[in-house]
């Protein structure tokens, strides 16, 4: 009797999957998809970054490249030892700077670009704002903010970032 009921309860419990896992795959099956995801390609950079990203290219220094969109995380690393390292690595882990100067021999930054736009005057953003200003403080990276605009001029930019690489402390 009791052969028979365990019997019985693992075919429900087989049945139970097997409509579990149907219904899956055709959800995966409305989503256009095998992965139950659907998405669609776009640009990586706005139209304001692409007419910045344009401009900068005719002054860039010897020997630099200008990378896009980079993730604070490969600029930046919370210590192993630091008390509520996850917490912390959470809270950088998925924002990005606009652009990031370097030396594509050495591997290292001479600066991070972010282009404000309107959206950097909520108080949200403004925070935001400060947060990315301290950790890049910390880490002795300068990150120089320009207005965002739809058209860009290359010796204004150079102006710019001059301007406030100038503005710096020197580095220790």
């Amino acid at each position: 009797m009791i052969f028979v009921l365990l019997l019985i309860i693992f075919m429900l419990a087989g049945i139970v999957c097997f409509m579990a896992r149907k219904q899956v795959l055709e959800q995966n099956k409305r989503a256009g998809n095998g992965i139950g995801v659907t998405v669609v390609r776009k640009a990586l950079l706005t139209p304001n970054e692409a007419a910045f990203y344009t401009e900068f290219q005719k002054i860039m220094p010897v020997g630099r490249q200008l990378c896009c969109k980079c993730r604070l995380e490969d600029l930046m690393r919370i210590p192993d030892n630091v008390p509520g390292k996850n917490a912390q690595r959470n809270r950088i882990k998925s924002r990005h700077v606009d652009f990031v100067l370097f030396n594509p021999i050495t591997g290292f930054t001479d600066y991070a670009i972010e282009l404000d736009d309107s959206s950097h005057n909520t108080p949200h953003r403004r925070q935001d704002d400060l947060f990315k200003d301290e950790l890049f403080r910390q880490i002795k990276m300068p990150l120089i903010r320009i207005k965002a605009r739809r058209e860009y001029n290359c010796m204004e930019i150079q102006r710019e970032i001059t301007a406030q690489l100038n503005k710096l402390p020197p580095l220790p």
